[in-house]
């Protein structure tokens, strides 16, 4: 399918050819080691022969993202292939503020009503540090599920405050320490 993608882009003569979650090409997620290993080798050399049959001035780019560049096989970043490397970092605390706001406004807009009390960020973004955009945004919708849930008990119907944050980036952050040992085997 990627060969039958990448030469449907060609056809076309330009365009964008966008891999999200390059790390998945190693397929690790999905086979045996061995299996894995072998199914990957065969995508990965198919990827590399089909970037390599690109002319050099070609009108098609091909744009790979990832957060695991630990697991990309080094020939995809070879000279003429995926060889522009540009990171994007995570987001500081006035990028997390502004993203915890953009997030906060869908929901509150979508809610029609107010969601979330005033926020202490002094308080809340130092624990959020570290923190991508997608995490930021799961900490509120996590505070906002908590409110559902307490309401449909009869308990607290009120706002997402500060210390509900301040709990959910607690209770989030031990559940990503748990993620990132299985992602490297630590619990293995």
């Amino acid at each position: 399918m990627l060969q039958e993608i990448l030469s449907v882009a060609k056809e076309q003569g330009k365009g964008v050819v966008f891999l999200d979650e390059a790390d998945a090409l190693s397929l690790e997620h999905l086979l045996p080691p061995a299996q894995a290993r072998e199914a990957s080798a065969r995508l990965v050399a198919a990827l590399c022969e089909k970037l390599d049959a690109l002319e050099d001035f070609s009108r098609l780019v091909v744009v790979a993202a990832t957060n695991r560049t630990d697991a990309v096989d080094p020939s995809l970043v070879a000279p003429g292939r995926l060889d522009r490397l540009v990171e994007v970092p995570l987001p500081d605390g006035p990028a997390q503020q502004q993203i915890f706001q953009m997030t906060r406004a869908q929901a509150e807009a979508a809610a029609g009503r107010r969601l979330v009390a005033d926020v202490d960020f002094r308080s809340v973004l130092p624990p959020m540090g570290g923190m991508s955009g997608a995490e930021v945004a799961e900490v509120l919708r996590r505070a906002l599920e908590q409110k559902v849930h307490a309401a449909g008990q009869g308990r607290d119907k009120g706002l997402v405050t500060t210390q509900d944050l301040l709990q959910e980036i607690d209770a989030y952050r031990k559940i990503r320490a748990v993620v990132e040992k299985i992602r490297y085997g630590q619990y293995l």
